[in-house]
């Protein structure tokens, strides 16, 4: 069992059965939908770590559909050459690193990688909770 996992169950069991009548289902789900996202976007649980390939053509990739905004995100490629997230500010200016920003033609987050001739990258990032 994942750690988030236990800690829905200790939640939804502190929170009180059907029977004590403390909480309907519906309103005891969302406590503790609430209490774990709450733990997601104030600690790293290991649990919520991913890594995955991402592929990018001229620079531009779309992000992880899991990616969690508040989490850190790192890239490296397959010789385990860091590619270091800078603000968008900072970006133009670097030799490597990756950034996110958001395009409202497409109404989507989009990850920008330098140089533009890497064609993937391995993502470890924390997933929402």
């Amino acid at each position: 069992m994942s750690q988030l996992s236990t800690y829905r169950t200790i939640l939804s069991e502190e929170l009180g059965t059907s029977e004590t009548v403390y909480l309907t289902q519906t309103k005891r789900d969302r406590a503790v939908n609430q209490a774990c996202r709450w733990i997601g976007n104030n600690y790293q649980v290991p649990e919520l770590l991913l890594q995955q390939n991402v592929t990018f053509t001229t620079g531009l990739a779309s992000i992880p559909s899991r990616y969690h905004k508040k989490g850190h995100i790192k890239a490296y490629d397959s010789s385990d050459t860091i590619f270091e997230f800078l603000t968008p500010n900072n970006f133009d200016t670097a030799g490597r690193g990756i950034t996110i920003d958001y395009n409202i033609t497409a109404a989507a987050r989009r990850i920008h990688v330098v140089p533009t001739t890497t064609t993937t990258l391995t993502f470890r990032y924390y997933q929402k909770p």
